[in-house]
């Protein structure tokens, strides 16, 4: 199942299509996201990623990163360990 945060977004947001665009134009451009990439013969080509997937992507990696940062916080604060000294 492909999560569809930027379909969400669109959807349940108030703000007018321009503004949601220009959002999404923001989200990307703060993540790098090019308009074009080298192709494998070296020439610039519009970007097979378009900002919609970009953008999704970044969510999901976001939470995938948050959901494992408060499950290792969660297991360093369950382990027992003693203290070495010299």
């Amino acid at each position: 199942m492909i999560l569809d945060f930027i379909g969400f977004i669109d959807a349940n947001c108030g703000l007018p299509t321009d503004e949601k665009v220009t959002m999404l134009d923001d989200f990307c451009a703060q993540y790098s996201y090019r308009d074009t990439v080298t192709g494998e013969d070296g020439r610039e080509i519009p970007n097979p990623t378009t900002k919609r997937d970009f953008a999704n992507q970044r969510i999901r990696d976001f939470i995938v990163q948050t959901v494992n940062a408060h499950r290792i916080g969660k297991a360093r604060a369950a382990v027992e360990y003693d203290t070495f000294s010299l």
